[in-house]
């Protein structure tokens, strides 16, 4: 007996440790998340098959669980691709016991306050590095070049909902009647952390789930006072950032470099080209517009959004759309006619004319060329030439670069690419790459270098480290200058043709990232774009925007097709490429969207499966939260966690976060921590 309650005892120890991985690595660490909660959960069974004893206590949800189990497992049977189905369910099936797993061992008070504190301690400094890394991120004009914050922990907008869950459950402690003024303003301290590191993950779909849990908050709380403060902050967040749009010139005067005058755009400054002595802006909604020399003046609006533009051949001109389509114009004096719409088969990344040759890469399928702007069908592919995203034009090569990939050069025969001359890709991978008359210019982590392409010489030549160059943006040529463009917009220049070693020389800054920067009539002409985040939600040509659009319709198809059991718990991506329009690229496994995915993957049965199981856990936070509401913390928590499931169910308007590992485990571990508190609340009173 003495042996068996030993053993018992390094069983539950062993329970606490592993739930202590839980609960530090909720938000950072999904890899030692799954290792606390499979830890404590084998050792739950272990004692189980010792003591003969469930540990498992009932919530009330069982029925409803294997409902959506039940849906889950017929929907697999009838899948198009029943093995994948099959594995989908046992994850699903596998992550539902976190609810039991975190009830079971928080069901005693000290124990669960002391598991909360864990996480919100780990969570805040998970944020802290999030915010540093982070500010690296602004210095190097990271957010404005990728529209999203640092990938750190996690994917950002997995991050940006893993951050509003915290926030909000910081928030609600705010209220707690049991915290004295110090601990209150370590609560305000805290919450400032992780609301900046939730801002500074620049994803709308946790803000807009902080909003709402927010809201949540002071509504049960009836903080009315407080709650049309927050509405003011919200209003006046939107309407305070304004969206901007110019073209700035910039020309020389003496040995400094001045910004002569702006132009303001009524969308947003993409693309500037310069032909035929002529400058060309591609400004979005407002389609293409010519510099008159005093203003631009719009000359072609397509139906989608200009993001570029060139000349093909003689009067042939292409527009790049937002949608990857192109335009075919033709220019009759002043005026410019469309022809005709055409599109590459893959994700397009960039577009340039070579010899007459228009060539198309995509990022997944590689080159196009299209030969004859006047027979759209006489065109080439070259599918080896894949997973790079810049098109480099020599004098008389043609090159593609992407930091992953390097650099790949082939020789030119009868204007395509005929054999590859060249190759680099540097271990720490090439940071820039552009074409100088017939030299490549490159640059690593802490190298310039020249290769002269007619000789295949080569020379990378060491900076100054006092220097601390950035990572190089792109470059224009003004006379015998080299003007490079770096990460945050400062301009260095160097001698062109450049010399055996690269004597660089800080001329200005920008102060930003370019959208587009060219060269005419010897200024340099940039544009600036700046858009208000929470504005964009509303632009439905925004491309993540229209491509959540794109598939939600194709989940409605596909519900169409399938309507009762769907087409099992897949991933979506080839199905989706059979759904969609042709011209849309960018293809996803999932719909960005719960409601839509269910509807696709489970069809009407396993839908009204799915809604009956959110409502029965909306019901759950409710209860726990009222039966806890007088308690101090405990009724804390439990409103956080109430807020963070309503959070949830509204951010999974725009993302698919049942399927997201680490957002559902949140979710189970908020309703079993709840499920505990709850318990607990009730022996109190008993007792």
């Amino acid at each position: 007996m003495n042996d068996n309650s030993q053993t018992l005892k390094i069983i539950d120890k062993t329970i606490l440790v592993f739930a202590f991985i839980f609960f530090a690595s909720l938000t950072n660490s999904i890899f030692l998340n799954q290792i606390g909660y499979y830890g404590a959960l084998l050792f739950m069974l272990i004692r189980f098959a010792v003591t003969k004893k469930n540990p498992f206590r009932k919530t009330g949800l069982e029925i409803f669980f294997i409902i959506f189990l039940t849906a889950e497992l017929l929907s697999a049977i009838f899948s198009v691709e029943p093995h994948h189905a099959f594995n989908l369910f046992f994850r699903r099936l596998l992550l539902i016991p976190t609810v039991y797993v975190i009830y079971y061992v928080s069901a005693e008070e000290e124990r669960a306050k002391k598991f909360v504190k864990i996480f919100i301690i780990f969570s805040v400094l998970s944020s802290a590095i999030y915010l540093w890394d982070a500010y690296s991120f602004y210095i190097r004009g990271l957010f404005q070049l990728t529209g999203s914050g640092p990938f750190l922990f996690h994917y950002p907008i997995t991050t940006s909902e893993l951050f509003s869950f915290t926030a909000i459950i910081l928030f609600a402690f705010f209220f707690d009647e049991e915290l004295n003024a110090k601990k209150k303003w370590l609560v305000v301290l805290f919450f400032l952390i992780t609301l900046l590191s939730l801002l500074a993950t620049f994803k709308r779909t946790g803000w807009i789930g902080f909003i709402v849990g927010i809201l949540i908050v002071l509504i049960y709380k009836k903080k009315y006072f407080y709650l049309t403060l927050f509405l003011i902050l919200i209003v006046a967040a939107v309407l305070v950032e304004k969206s901007k749009s110019e073209v700035i010139f910039i020309s020389s005067q003496g040995n400094k470099f001045v910004k002569e005058k702006t132009f303001n755009t009524k969308s947003q400054a993409l693309d500037l080209n310069v032909h035929k002595g002529s400058l060309w802006l591609a400004d979005y909604n407002d389609g293409l517009l010519e510099f008159n020399g005093n203003k631009f003046e719009p000359v072609f609006k397509a139906e989608k959004p200009v993001v570029g533009f060139k000349n093909w051949k003689d009067d042939y001109y292409v527009a790049e759309l937002v949608d990857t389509r192109f335009s075919l114009l033709k220019k009759n004096g002043e005026k410019f006619s469309k022809l005709g719409e055409f599109f590459s088969t893959g994700y397009t990344k960039d577009f340039d004319i070579i010899k007459n040759e228009l060539y198309i890469l995509d990022v997944d399928s590689g080159l196009t060329v299209f030969a004859n702007p006047e027979n759209l069908k006489e065109k080439k592919n070259y599918p080896q030439i894949k997973n790079f995203k810049k098109i480099l034009t020599f004098k008389n090569f043609v090159g593609f670069f992407s930091k992953a990939e390097g650099v790949l050069v082939f020789n030119l025969k009868n204007g395509l690419p005929n054999k590859q001359i060249f190759k680099f890709k540097d271990k720490n991978k090439t940071l820039f790459a552009d074409a100088l008359s017939d030299m490549l210019f490159l640059q690593t982590r802490d190298r310039l270098g020249l290769v002269d392409l007619t000789t295949a010489r080569h020379s990378l030549v060491s900076l100054n480290p006092s220097l601390k160059l950035r990572e190089i943006y792109g470059g224009v040529k003004i006379e015998g200058r080299l003007y490079l463009i770096t990460l945050g917009g400062g301009c260095y220049s160097t001698d062109y043709p450049p010399q055996k070693t690269f004597k660089l020389r800080k001329e200005f800054n920008l102060g930003f990232n370019p959208k587009s920067f060219v060269v005419y009539q010897n200024k340099i002409v940039a544009t600036y774009v700046k858009r208000n985040r929470f504005t964009t939600i509303f632009d439905p040509n925004m491309p993540s925007n229209a491509t959540r659009i794109s598939l939600w319709t194709a989940g409605v198809k596909m519900f169409l097709d399938h309507p009762i059991f769907g087409v099992g718990d897949i991933d979506l991506a080839k199905l989706y490429k059979q759904y969609k329009k042709p011209y849309e690229k960018e293809i996803q496994g999932h719909l960005h969207n719960n409601y839509f995915h269910f509807l696709a993957i489970l069809g009407g049965v396993g839908f009204i499966a799915v809604m009956l199981l959110f409502w029965k856990i909306f019901i759950a936070f409710v209860q726990s939260y009222r039966d806890t509401e007088t308690i101090p913390f405990v009724s804390s928590f439990n409103l956080g966690a109430l807020a963070v499931f309503v959070s949830f169910l509204v951010e999974g308007l725009f993302e698919w976060n049942f399927g997201d590992h680490e957002i559902i485990t949140f979710i189970w571990f908020a309703l079993g921590m709840a499920f505990a508190f709850r318990e607990v609340t009730e022996r109190k009173k008993e007792s």
